[in-house]
């Protein structure tokens, strides 16, 4: 994939699950079949998968929706559509086509169907579980072995993944993906010497594709180097111009600048030759970012509020409901406690009048409890905020999802660091998402007010790097950390 964070963050949060297409109808082997009775549909789905291997989705859809024009009951290729669909809407009924046949299809499609279903309904460890049967079934499909890397990968768990990545390529060497995937493992390590080497082996492998470019440009920008990562990015482009995350890795990097006008320029250029509103919807958020980065967030709303018309040309429930919270988490971040409080609540309210699954709607309902925590920081509510984070924790803890239980802790390090309990808020803090510079300039804070200099210099320069791509919570503190960084390097 081009850009491991936005794995993370798709449409619907789970990772794109790819295998290799060996034969029509279920057979056994070392690769896991892939059932349909058409030998033409099943030509067709391998064009397309050739694409979307590479993220080339936009390219990929066509021939997806043509195999499934050509056997309505090819699960898989369902699937593969549902993963290059331009709305959240579409995403689910492929998706639901897919799941209707799950018992049509061979044993080991049946359980990434049912592992795909378990990571909508946000079942983690259903799904992990899932992942490793299927992982066990065919250990010399490197797909299927893939898919629990990217699983783990997504966990942070980024020591198990390289040991499954590592055993994919000794046993394929000219499998593309685990490459990228060992490249941003290693980024997200800080070890940059290694994932500079896969990101290199990518780019041996495929060097007429833009992804190896791209991949190895966001560790540039990570590693500071921001002129030379847009002229990679620009590489990436020459080998194909549609390719959307190095328009948006540009942009990033033209803020990191501090040339917010020729970023958003930049972007409205790209937004006017725009395939669709997938990628229209993309560049808004880009621009959103760049007005935060800039520290104009009501510009920064108005933006996103364009984003919400645009989304709900679509009728996309899930995106709208997205584009309001990041609304809520600006204001948060505007110290605008009753406009944040409303956006929130419009963004929960969407999900639970929707025809959504009851499960998408119990995470709606234990994301309010997150929701109110923050509101309740601003209005500086910091008793409010503790009981209210009892709860979410609870809650957390029945579906035992690592993202939330480190959102948990994140709150509670920051109603420890409002409290002025900085030893407190730094263990709190430590056990959050530290791939988040925001948490990082706060364990920075938390360090820094307990006296140790130089541990809070070391949580600064980590929180300073340009981790994620279009990062809104990178925005926020970009500023303040380089103030905190230089404060604290004069008083050393």
């Amino acid at each position: 994939m081009s850009r491991a964070a936005q794995q993370a963050t798709a449409i619907v949060i789970i990772a794109i699950l790819f295998f290799l297409a060996v034969a029509c109808g279920p057979k056994t082997g070392d690769q896991m079949p892939i059932t349909t009775k058409s030998e033409e549909a099943l030509e067709t789905f391998n064009k397309g998968r050739s694409l979307a291997e590479r993220l080339r989705g936009y390219e990929a859809r066509e021939y997806f929706q043509e195999a499934v024009d050509l056997d309505s009951n090819f699960a898989l290729a369902h699937i593969y559509l549902a993963f290059t669909q331009p709305t959240n809407r579409e995403v689910v009924a492929s998706l639901e086509q897919a799941v209707a046949l799950k018992d049509k299809v061979s044993e080991g499609e049946r359980i990434w169907i049912e592992a795909l279903q378990a990571g909508m309904n946000g079942d983690n460890a259903g799904q992990e579980t899932l992942l490793v049967k299927l992982s066990d079934m065919y250990p010399n499909d490197p797909w299927a072995r893939s898919q629990l890397g990217n699983f783990r990968f997504g966990q942070q768990r980024y020591d198990d993944a390289i040991a499954i990545y590592q055993d994919v390529i000794q046993k394929n060497p000219d499998f593309t993906q685990p490459y990228n995937m060992l490249g941003y493992c290693y980024r997200y390590m800080s070890d940059y010497t290694e994932a500079e080497k896969y990101f290199q082996e990518y780019a041996k492998l495929i060097p007429k594709d833009p992804n190896p470019y791209d991949s190895y440009a966001d560790l540039l920008t990570e590693m500071g180097q921001y002129t030379e990562s847009i002229e990679l990015y620009r590489k990436a482009l020459a080998n194909n111009s549609r390719f959307m995350p190095s328009h948006l890795g540009i942009a990033h990097n033209l803020n990191l600048l501090d040339k917010h006008d020729e970023a958003r320029d930049y972007l409205q250029g790209v937004y006017r030759k725009a395939l669709n509103n997938q990628q229209r919807r993309d560049l808004l958020y880009a621009t959103a970012i760049s007005w935060a980065d800039e520290g104009y967030l009501d510009a920064a709303l108005e933006v996103m509020q364009e984003r919400l018309v645009l989304v709900a040309q679509d009728n996309d429930t899930a995106v709208m409901s997205q584009t309001l919270a990041t609304m809520g988490i600006i204001n948060v971040e505007a110290g605008a406690a009753d406009a944040a409080e409303q956006k929130y609540h419009e963004a929960v309210e969407l999900v639970l009048n929707s025809g959504l699954s009851d499960d998408v709607k119990n995470n709606a309902r234990r994301s309010q409890y997150y929701y109110d925590c923050r509101v309740a920081l601003v209005r500086n509510d910091v008793d409010s905020a503790a009981k209210l984070v009892d709860e979410y924790q609870r809650l957390a803890l029945i579906t035992n999802n690592p993202n939330t239980i480190r959102l948990v802790h994140q709150v509670r390090g920051m109603i420890a660091l409002q409290r002025n309990e900085f030893a407190l808020a730094a263990a709190e803090l430590e056990k959050s998402d530290l791939q988040s510079s925001y948490n990082l300039y706060r364990l920075g804070i938390a360090y820094r007010e307990s006296g140790d200099v130089e541990r809070a210099r070391e949580m600064f320069v980590e929180a300073s790097k340009a981790r994620m791509v279009n990062s809104l919570s990178y925005a926020f503190c970009r500023k303040q950390v380089t103030a905190a960084l230089a404060a604290l390097d004069q008083q050393l």
